[in-house]
């Protein structure tokens, strides 16, 4: 309630700050169900400040490197990888290996869902106002007018589908690791490229799946016509209503990192 709708089956608020220990002041004031929207879930909001314990011992953190091999994740995102994984076993996380199934299946539905329902929200509005939205924010939600009732219908069985076959997976597992995407931020005026655009972001199928995730920076690497390392993230998702674990991960790795306190060199 109050935001600007996407996806209505997808939507996900969660805030963003410079740390998990501030996302978490954050989400205290968020959760919780809201009477005016229809959207949200029964679970019970839990003291998110309290659970940042800085320790991960008893979790356990699976990670999935066939997946990151197939996704494409090149060797240098994943020598950053490894080294922030190596920090969460450093703060007490036991690591083991997950398969992750269905990952392209879900992917695409995930996106063609999103799509129709974007479409659906803003249609009206990119009519009579076509030059008020982005250039890459209006050709991405008019991709939904090619979609069918039939392929939205498919896609949401396969979101569906999906959710059981990740709970049978994870079920050994307290979080996924994994890089927030295969290459680096882009820089400013990249944003809309093909390039871009077309990169396969790892966040995707966790809004399908109504599991909690965040992103954090783990390092910076250095990208093709970029004059400085650009900030690569990780992501650590959990299971359903586990927002709390989530941020005690990602606090606790941060607790022992700087890079969330690096800024670009004009911002300094």
């Amino acid at each position: 309630y109050g935001c600007v709708p996407l996806s209505a089956s997808m939507d996900h608020v969660g805030p963003m700050a410079r740390t998990a220990a501030d996302c978490a002041i954050l989400l205290a004031a968020l959760a919780g169900e809201d009477p005016r929207d229809a959207a949200t879930v029964g679970f019970r909001r839990a003291d998110y400040p309290a659970a940042l314990s800085g320790d991960l011992t008893g979790l356990t953190v699976g990670v999935d490197y066939n997946f990151h091999a197939r996704v494409g994740v090149p060797d240098e995102m994943l020598a950053l990888f490894d080294a922030a994984v190596s920090v969460l076993e450093s703060a007490g996380a036991r690591v083991v290996e997950v398969a992750l199934p269905f990952t392209h299946e879900l992917y695409a539905a995930v996106r063609v869902v999103m799509a129709a329902e974007a479409f659906e929200v803003h249609r009206t509005n990119l009519q009579e106002h076509w030059d008020r939205y982005g250039r890459p924010t209006r050709l991405s939600l008019s991709k939904g007018a090619m979609i069918s009732g039939a392929d939205y219908v498919r896609a949401a069985r396969i979101v569906a589908r999906s959710r059981g076959l990740y709970a049978d997976a994870l079920a050994g597992v307290d979080l996924v690791a994994s890089p927030t995407c295969p290459i680096v931020a882009c820089r400013f005026e990249e944003i809309g490229t093909a390039v871009i655009s077309s990169a396969p972001l790892l966040t995707t199928q966790w809004n399908g799946l109504g599991m909690p995730a965040i992103s954090v920076p783990m390092g910076m690497m250095d990208a093709p016509g970029a004059d400085n390392p650009l900030p690569a993230g990780l992501q650590l998702a959990g299971t359903r209503g586990q927002d709390a674990v989530v941020l005690r991960a990602a606090d606790a790795y941060q607790r022992r990192t700087g890079w969330h306190d690096l800024k670009p060199d004009r911002f300094s």
